[in-house]
Parts: C-alpha cells; structure tokens; sequence
C-alpha cells in the first residue's frame, strides 16, 4: 500500500493478543502474530526481516528484544 508522496505503509494490527512482530531494514512492521510460528512463514516468504518481541501495555506499545530465528 503506497501512502503520501511515495511513503509505503503496511496494514499491520497490534492487539493484546500480539507477541511478536516481523520488521523490515527500516524499522517498519510488516506482520504481526501471537505466536513465532506466524511470523516465522512471513520471513521465509519475504527473505528477510527481523523478528522482535512486542507487548501492549495500558500505556502503550513496547518493542522488546530481537528473536534470533
């Protein structure tokens, strides 16, 4: 999905459920998904990305520390 002046945005959700998010090199989030299996079938279709812990909070949304998958 391409947003304003050629800005790329991606529809991606983060619910209470959300335990682990795929990024890619510029730091966007491109899937999320309560287990690791989720976003472990998105990496080996796109060929990359880094894979990292998130957790919603009353106060917001942490981006925790890297998976090493």
């Amino acid at each position: 999905m391409e947003g304003p002046k050629g800005v790329y945005r991606y529809d991606c959700f983060i619910t209470d459920m959300t335990s682990f998010g795929l990024f890619d090199d510029s730091g966007d989030l491109r899937c999320t998904s309560p287990d690791i299996d989720g976003v472990l079938v998105e990496k080996k279709r796109l060929g990359w990305g880094t894979i990292r812990r998130i957790r919603k909070t009353k106060d917001g949304i942490i981006f925790g520390r890297r998976v090493n998958k």
